[in-house]
């Protein structure tokens, strides 16, 4: 949370009014609403990853089960957090080149970087082979980055999502 309160603090402000939906505006209506909303996209990969640590072990999915497989998955999310609010922010305020390329290569470094490390806890917490452990992280992503994209279409439009 304190990583994403960093970097939504230096990250691109959206008070834009680009929003058609109730619950867009009410997002951009304060800068705690926004740090709430971003926190959710951002706690989304730690969450489905735990799940699926815990399901391919056998656990069942509650709180106790839940929480240290978390936590462990929430530090390996933060440089992201970090890294790519500064990104975005760099594209935004027309920074030079070398900053653009700078902060891109730094939020794609962070995420290969995660990638790396979750397959590693996957491998040492399952006992699998390095390429199961990879494809557990990177189909852990692609879940999250798709459940983050449903939940987009909604902030932007939520009749565009009826149309998808």
């Amino acid at each position: 949370l304190v990583s994403v309160a960093i970097g939504n603090a230096v990250g691109p402000q959206s008070g834009d009014g680009a929003t058609s939906s109730a619950l867009g505006h009410w997002v951009q209506q304060s800068f705690y609403n926004d740090l709430v909303f971003t926190a959710l996209f951002f706690a989304m990969t730690p969450l489905i990853q735990s799940w699926l640590l815990l399901r391919a072990r056998g656990l069942p999915f509650n709180r106790v089960n839940m929480r240290r497989p978390f936590y462990l998955q929430a530090c390996l999310v933060s440089p992201i957090a970090l890294s790519l609010p500064l990104a975005l922010q760099a594209l935004d305020v027309g920074a030079p080149t070398w900053l653009k390329i700078g902060t891109g290569l730094l939020a794609l470094a962070s995420s290969g970087l995660y990638l790396f490390n979750n397959a590693r806890v996957v491998m040492h917490q399952l006992g699998v082979g390095a390429l199961r452990a990879l494809w557990m992280s990177v189909l852990g992503v692609a879940i999250s980055w798709l459940l983050c994209l449903g939940m987009l279409l909604l902030l932007v439009d939520p009749s565009k999502a009826a149309q998808a």
